[in-house]
């Protein structure tokens, strides 16, 4: 969303943005007005959080110890954001000096829905910044047909190709969504209808959204329906590319014909037990071209010639 927001901003539109004092995203901003509420919780908890998710990816657990921590992992987060939610619509100071802004719309990510209910009290349209809301709210909320006959639902390997037996498993995952997704946003359902002093679930909340801005492109999704209010913009988050430093230039230009490999688990993932960091470098030393490993954790021992931490 921070690109989206300075570009906003270089458009000549006054841009406001509240956060929570508790964030790692935002930092040195001088091109918009930023408002901080505080929160119930340290960035240092943020930041615990985040981690123990991705060091989770390289333990090797049993099937129902996965979904025992899956489960714990999504209520401590939703905790999180719910706490974050509350701190920001009982600062009534806050709440106070955006009532006086006289926005023009808000543009907000709506898998959790605080924004979508600060955009209801200032009654002003919402834009929705997101790639995709859990069990399919976003579909749901802008009357986007999704047949389970072809459109996989989330937590399937389905593809759009199903055979019966398939399609049948995934009309009922389709039918449990709603039951889910009533229980999942129930906390906020609550907290909306004591902020807005009057009875609201997270679906209506959701259907007010005038725009669905989606960073996702169908280069990597399955053929569905979408409506015309929706708008995807795959790849508005990847940054733009910078001069190489002269140490890595210089490697790639001596590589051979094999070229190089840039080697990442994404920007949540920079440590790894070791054990796992040394069978990925066994496997790295063994391949004839250069790799650029993203990691920060410690060096493995026995870490190839050809490879490069960044």
């Amino acid at each position: 969303m921070r690109l989206l927001v300075d570009r906003l901003a270089q458009k000549g539109h006054h841009i406001v943005l509240a956060i929570p004092e508790a964030n790692f995203l935002f930092k040195d901003i001088d091109n918009y007005t930023v408002k901080t509420y505080s929160s119930s919780y340290s960035k240092d908890v943020l930041e615990n959080h985040m981690r123990r998710m991705s060091q989770e990816l390289f333990v090797d657990r049993i099937l129902t110890q996965k979904i025992k921590f899956l489960y714990e992992s999504a209520l401590n987060g939703t905790q999180l954001i719910l706490t974050t939610c509350k701190d920001f619509l009982q600062n009534s100071t806050l709440i106070r000096e955006l009532e006086k802004e006289g926005f023009d719309a808000m543009l907000t990510d709506s898998v959790f829905p605080c924004g979508a209910i600060v955009a209801e009290h200032l009654s002003i349209p919402s834009v929705s910044f997101m790639r995709g809301t859990i069990f399919g709210m976003d579909q749901i909320a802008s009357l986007t047909p999704s047949p389970p006959s072809y459109v996989p639902r989330m937590f399937t390997v389905y593809t759009d190709n199903m055979s019966f037996g398939q399609r049948v498993n995934n009309f009922l995952i389709h039918s449990l969504e709603h039951i889910v997704c009533h229980i999942f946003y129930y906390p906020y359902a609550q907290l909306a209808s004591d902020f807005l002093k009057k009875e609201v679930n997270a679906l209506s909340l959701f259907s007010r959204t005038s725009i669905w801005l989606m960073r996702y492109d169908f280069v990597f999704e399955f053929p569905r329906p979408v409506m015309p209010n929706v708008i995807f913009i795959g790849g508005i988050n990847c940054v733009n590319r910078k001069p190489l430093p002269q140490e890595f230039e210089k490697l790639i230009n001596r590589s051979d014909e094999h070229g190089f490999v840039a080697f990442s688990f994404g920007s949540m993932v920079s440590e790894m037990p070791m054990n796992i960091a040394m069978d990925i470098a066994e496997a790295l030393r063994y391949i004839p071209q250069q790799v650029f490993w993203r990691y920060t954790g410690k060096t493995p021992p026995n870490l190839g010639d050809n490879t490069h931490l960044v």
